[in-house]
């Protein structure tokens, strides 16, 4: 085990890791401040051999030998893996910020919307991106390779925010939901967690989204029939496990809901920002909908 400003690296090859940290906190004073940083906040780092893994888990960077390859020559590249946990250790000095915000996506009261959730979330990520494109402008002033990813940090950090959270997330990405703008992309993953881990649907579900019922007095079984067909379609997709048909046709419902006489549904955001999530939703994932459904989406009838 590597102790580098607090910061303690263990794992296969941890001690050349180490050593390229401490060449950067030495070239770079924004490096040796963020080192120092994640070490007060009792950052570690796992170096693995393979795996193709580079995330923070709540303090801990995990990290594969094999998910810094140089594209041109197929080998480990020292500097992308520097470059990477220096980008990480930000997500962990970051990891509170993480959790107040899944705790408040979560929260009946006082809680905040999934769109707000999606931004949120996505403004934290800036911020590595942010840090680290900061370190490399230093080292690159001074002569100091970088690589390409760290030059793609560089440029992504002069665009600023608004610009990095609607771009897609991973446009490289393994399955489809990468390609959607970072925002929505956290949106999905929440639905995601929501599918595998909610066991009262419908709770979940009017938590997104408040929906009040103002029907006139009496009980207007039609309206009542019409309503159930609505909302269980959407419910029986959540069950099924398909967070994107089911996001969709869930908006699809509030959307038909807010048309009503007798219904209405108190938006928490924008109802164009929740059509405009579900349509990113079709797009990306290329899913098979009913045209009227899709209709209703685009103009809100």
């Amino acid at each position: 085990m590597k102790n580098v400003h607090g910061v303690k690296i263990s794992g296969y090859g941890h001690e050349e890791l180490a050593n390229d940290l401490e060449k950067y906190c030495s070239w770079s004073p924004i490096a040796f401040r963020h080192v120092s940083e994640a070490g007060q906040n009792n950052a570690k780092i796992e170096v693995q051999r393979e795996g193709k893994i580079c995330y923070a888990d709540d303090n801990i960077v995990k990290i594969s030998r094999d998910s810094c390859l140089d594209k041109l020559t197929g080998l480990i590249s020292p500097i992308y893996m520097a470059e990477s946990v220096l980008f990480e250790l930000k997500n962990a000095v970051n990891s509170r910020k993480y959790k107040d915000l899944n705790r408040q996506v979560k929260a009946i009261i006082n809680g905040i919307s999934l769109l707000k959730y999606g931004i949120e979330k996505s403004y934290v990520e800036f911020e590595a991106t942010e840090k680290v494109s900061s370190i490399l402008r230093e080292i690159k002033k001074i002569g100091k390779p970088i690589s390409p990813w760290g030059q793609k940090q560089i440029e992504e950090g002069d665009k600023g925010k608004l610009y990095f959270t609607n771009q897609p997330h991973d446009p490289n990405g393994s399955s489809p939901e990468f390609k959607l703008p970072t925002k929505f992309f956290y949106v999905y993953l929440h639905l995601r967690d929501v599918v595998k881990e909610t066991k009262n649907m419908k709770a979940e579900i009017l938590n997104l989204a408040k929906i009040l019922d103002k029907s006139r007095p009496g009980n207007n079984k039609l309206d009542n029939f019409r309503l159930g067909s609505e909302m269980l379609q959407p419910w029986h997709i959540l069950t099924g496990g398909d967070p994107v048909i089911f996001f969709v046709c869930y908006i699809n419902a509030l959307i038909w809901i807010n048309n009503g006489i007798e219904y209405s549904v108190q938006w928490t955001g924008l109802m164009t920002d929740w059509k405009l999530c579900a349509m990113n939703f079709v797009d990306v994932a290329h899913v098979k909908l009913d045209s009227n459904i899709i209709k209703r989406i685009k103009e809100g009838i």
